[in-house]
């Protein structure tokens, strides 16, 4: 079964699915405020519906690590499942969005 292998310094992640989809994402958010860095190592479980996730971290300028593609036998232990359906997560983003949105105009004296 092929995954993704994320490696830091000594500590080896691995995201294995064996029916479903498995990605790393890092999403950097930049506002006038300030910048930040994240990464997600996650994924869907197709027959379960669940997600998965293996790593959830704020990086830092200077943060480095490895990726591998891997084929593998066992995945590592999911530090968060979430029975959350596509589109509740959708909301989720939206209410964060809102949230975030609200608090920058607020914080601008425009709201």
């Amino acid at each position: 079964m092929q995954g993704i292998e994320l490696i830091k310094g000594e500590e080896r992640i691995t995201g294995l699915i064996e029916s479903g989809v498995v990605s790393l994402n890092l999403t950097v958010v930049s506002s006038n405020e300030k910048e930040e860095i994240f990464l997600n190592l996650s994924g869907r479980n197709a027959t379960t519906n669940e997600r998965l996730v293996w790593q959830e971290e704020e990086l830092k300028l200077g943060d480095e690590f490895v990726v591998r593609v891997v084929d593998k036998v066992e995945s590592s232990l999911p530090i968060k499942i979430d029975n959350s359906t596509p589109d509740d997560l959708i909301l989720q983003g939206k209410l964060r969005a809102y949230s975030a949105l609200k608090k920058e105009l607020e914080q601008a004296g425009l709201i």
